[in-house]
Order: C-alpha cells, then structure tokens, then sequence
C-alpha cells in the first residue's frame, strides 16, 4: 500500500482508454481477434463514520491486495485508487476521492486491508478534540 502526501493541485489521471479495431479492419476480415485489455473504473461503496476523535472510512474493494492501493492526500482531498488484476471481464479500477474538513490530521492518517475492505482511520488535530478545562 502507497501513501503518498501531495501539497500541489493536480487532477487525477484519466483512466487509460483501450483503443479499439475499427470494424471491418483486415484483421476482422481475416478472421484474427484480438482481445483487448479495457480497465473498468468502478466508485466502490462506502461506510462513513464520525467521533469527535477521527472520522472512519470503509471502503469495499473485493479483491485487491494492499500493494495494488494508492492512497493521495493532496490538500485537504484523499484519492483512493485501486487496482484488482484478475477478474472474469479483465482489470479493475476502483477509484474514490474525499473532500476532508480542516480539522483531520493528515501526517497522522491509518490505512488497512482486510478481506476487501479498506479501512481508513482520519484521526482530528489535538486543536479540534474536545477537552475539559479545569476551574482554577
């Protein structure tokens, strides 16, 4: 799993398009197929949940495995991106991206994949928890 922080504005790759035979090509003609290989881009479901000390992210990604996940911070949006290799119809993408409120610690963020679900742990600044303050 790739954690990468980015402090510039850029807008994500496109996912790559597969170009195709045109009908009627001589390949066709002669009978030669030849099967190509599309990446289909999927925004996978997600299970939000919010305290006053971090905000939760699940993230349904079936098969994939931890190095196939790229996770962007890049100001205050997080891009999820990930890729499964192996599937009936050929490679899939999942792609997400979070708008994220101030307060969220980002140096600070936790990341883990188990049985396809990416776990997201967004803890807040220390200056956005609540605290008690005591009466001198």
């Amino acid at each position: 799993m790739e954690v990468v922080r980015n402090e510039t504005q850029q807008t994500p790759a496109q996912a790559p398009q597969a170009s195709q035979t045109p009908s009627g090509s001589p390949q066709q003609q002669r009978g030669v197929h030849q099967q190509q290989s599309r990446v289909r881009a999927y925004s996978p479901a997600v299970d939000i949940f919010e305290t006053q000390e971090s905000i939760t992210v699940h993230v349904d990604v079936p098969g994939v495995t931890k190095e196939d996940v790229t996770l962007r911070l890049e100001k205050n949006e997080l891009s999820v991106q990930a890729t499964r290799k192996e599937s009936l119809h050929g490679p899939i993408e999942y792609r997400r991206t979070f708008s994220l409120p101030q307060d969220i610690d980002g140096d600070a963020i936790v990341a883990d994949l188990a049985r396809g679900v990416l776990t997201l742990t967004l803890p807040r600044k220390a200056s956005a928890k609540p605290r008690t303050i005591q009466v001198r």
